[in-house]
């Protein structure tokens, strides 16, 4: 199984997919940037290289995200991605057809390399209402501000395959209404880790 890494760059609230080249595998599917680890690399330092090599821009791997395996006819892949800070560099197209910066909402209406769906589906899922449901944990509106720097972990309480199952936290309609559990951790504790094949 080879292993890849996968940025998760933001800006102004706006998320950066690649698409692939014609006779790249799989050939015009969108993806998050990043590429193969080298053998006395660590992830973050792949990820660097990277994306120097395919934009020509400087970044900072800030933490981890997520994991996703997959098998495709051609090859089977562990995908590690991290949350990054673009630090600058003007962004060129070295390695893809296009770049594109979209909002969270948006990712659902590309089409992503299977690789990449679990972790684009995650960060979709970290939607306003979300943001607001912590807020409630947190116990008001002033607290969450000043908590909101930790939501690396608090994204981290949630088991997301169980949220999608379930749809939302709890019962009612408004935001801090209905069953949000005072120890989520008990309940949501572990990041999305998906082991898929291709059919």
């Amino acid at each position: 199984m080879v292993v890849v890494t996968a940025g998760i760059i933001e800006r102004d609230g706006q998320i950066l997919i690649a698409q692939r080249k014609k006779g790249s595998r799989p050939e015009y599917k969108w993806e998050l940037p990043g590429g193969k680890l080298e053998e006395g690399e660590t992830p973050e330092e792949c990820l660097v290289r990277e994306l120097r090599e395919e934009f020509g821009v400087e970044t900072l791997v800030k933490s981890f995200f997520g994991e996703s395996k997959y098998t495709y006819s051609h090859i089977s892949i562990d995908m590690l991605a991290y949350r990054v800070e673009y630090l600058g560099g003007e962004f060129r197209l070295n390695s893809h057809e296009q770049i594109r910066w979209v909002h969270p909402s948006e990712l659902s209406q590309f089409d992503f390399a299977e690789a990449d769906k679990p972790l684009i589906e995650k960060r979709a899922l970290v939607s306003p209402w979300i943001l607001s449901r912590l807020s409630c944990f947190a116990g008001s509106i002033e607290r969450w501000r000043g908590w909101s720097g930790h939501l690396v972990e608090a994204e981290a309480l949630i088991d997301w395959e169980v949220f999608k199952k379930m749809g939302r936290f709890g019962g009612g309609t408004s935001p801090c209404s209905g069953g949000f559990e005072s120890h989520p951790r008990r309940r949501y504790e572990s990041l999305i880790h998906t082991d898929n094949r291709e059919s």
